[in-house]
């Protein structure tokens, strides 16, 4: 999910849509796109966190392929939210372009 070039509201409404589709699917495996974040607020994490996240934990998800912030604020941020869920036992990796966290995410067989 690209949600860096849209507003705060879009970005919350996409990931909300998308955590719709991935429990539809019955999916395990999320790539996101940061690249375009430029910073996260912490009211923005707190809700990811809470809201988006753990809902889609509770419904199956196993991967997480993050293709990291451009900006150095967002990337320190990113990795900490990587640590975090790393620690959780989800099974994360970043990377710095889309297509080896497609080839990644294509690997895995669940």
């Amino acid at each position: 999910v690209d949600a860096g070039h849209r507003g705060h509201d879009d970005a919350l409404l996409l990931l909300e849509k998308g955590a719709d589709v991935f429990i539809e699917n019955r999916c395990t495996k999320w790539l996101s796109d940061d690249r375009g974040i430029e910073a996260f607020r912490p009211e923005d994490l707190a809700w990811v966190g809470e809201n988006f996240m753990e809902r889609l934990r509770a419904n199956g998800w196993k991967h997480w392929a993050m293709i990291l912030p451009d900006r150095v604020v967002g990337r320190v941020v990113a990795k900490s939210v990587v640590v975090r869920y790393l620690e959780s036992g989800l099974d994360v990796r970043t990377f710095e372009d889309e297509a080896p966290a497609v080839e990644w995410l294509a690997s895995i067989r669940d």
